[in-house]
């Protein structure tokens, strides 16, 4: 019975310590992914704002 019971405990641990990794795992990848979401958004507001002063620059600045 002492035995069944520690291979049920260490099969446990065991299984804990996959969930652990894998959340660790999970965490990095969203980590990942708001960088790259965040990288794109500063190339769309350069795209936006080159775009702004193409249309609109001459006109403040009186010159075209």
């Amino acid at each position: 019975m002492e035995k069944l019971l520690n291979e049920t405990n260490n099969t446990f641990l065991e299984n804990l310590n996959l969930v652990l990794e894998r959340g660790e795992k999970i965490s990095d990848l969203n980590a990942k992914e708001l960088t790259i979401e965040t990288n794109k958004i500063k190339i769309k507001t350069k795209k936006m704002n080159r775009s702004f002063w193409d249309i609109f620059g001459c006109v403040g600045a009186g010159v075209c």
